[in-house]
């Protein structure tokens, strides 16, 4: 585990709570009243954060705590999480396509097991 592994998850999930909003990095910083920059630096550089600060960011983004520190996807497979992160950078349309293709996939898998 880094040293800093805390900061990282932090600015991972408010990155990927927003996405999942579609919500801009200006509009988040204009919401949590921060700004764009301190936005950039929590996502991509893991910066050091305040509870209040987070507690603002959470509110902005209509979360909470439990959601927030709530993981969906296993962090220890680093494939699926990679992968979900791959598609969280993805327009919502093509994430929609990705995700219906995946579908159909998955029912192929499921069902060429079952013959």
């Amino acid at each position: 585990m880094t040293k800093f592994y805390l900061r990282h998850y932090i600015g991972k999930r408010v990155r990927t709570l927003r996405k999942i909003k579609s919500m801009s990095q200006q509009t988040l910083s204009e919401k949590a009243d921060v700004g764009t920059d301190y936005i950039s630096n929590l996502e991509t550089k893991g910066s050091n954060i305040k509870i209040d600060t987070l507690e603002k960011i959470l509110t902005a983004l209509d979360s909470n705590t439990v959601e927030f520190f709530e993981s969906q996807v296993n962090t220890e497979n680093k494939e699926l999480q990679k992968l979900v992160d791959d598609l969280l950078e993805l327009p919502s349309s093509e994430q929609k396509q990705l995700l219906i293709a995946f579908q159909i996939l998955i029912e192929t898998v499921k069902d060429k097991g079952k013959s």
